[in-house]
């Protein structure tokens, strides 16, 4: 068990997640095992989450409540990084936007100024970049 992990807050994301702590890991849908996953990272506490396409097949409710409450849970000091193709889940916890295409870095920019500059939501912004637009 490492260090920083935290029994107490896994305890309490088990409940927050709706998952039974008797379960056996091979009984779990692909949507359970997703939220044990996040739960075993959200308690630890440590200076960099990167979480990798983390709410695919989790149900929206419980999407929601996660990403609603991810800023709550992270410690103070931490870096959240998310990679996730689902834009419109997690663009109002976002401070800021980078867009990879073809494996290029093809924009970064702050969240609330790239709301500003374009005039457009981060999905739309995100989604003009593979209708073949040139935003930067």
């Amino acid at each position: 068990m490492y260090l920083d992990f935290s029994e107490a807050e896994f305890a309490n994301f088990l409940k927050t997640f709706d998952l039974d702590s008797h379960q056996k890991l091979a009984a779990l849908s692909k949507g359970n095992r997703k939220k044990l996953i996040a739960a075993l990272t959200l308690a630890r506490q440590t200076q960099l989450y990167l979480l990798d396409e983390p709410f695919e097949g989790i149900d929206s409710m419980t999407r929601k409540r996660i990403i609603s409450n991810l800023i709550a849970w992270k410690p103070a000091a931490a870096t959240v990084i998310i990679s996730d193709h689902h834009v419109s889940d997690v663009a109002n916890v976002l401070d800021e936007v980078v867009i990879i295409k073809d494996k290029h870095v093809v924009a970064q920019k702050n969240a609330e100024e790239l709301r500003e500059e374009t005039g457009m939501s981060i999905e739309n912004y995100y989604e003009s970049f593979y209708e073949g637009s040139d935003q930067q």
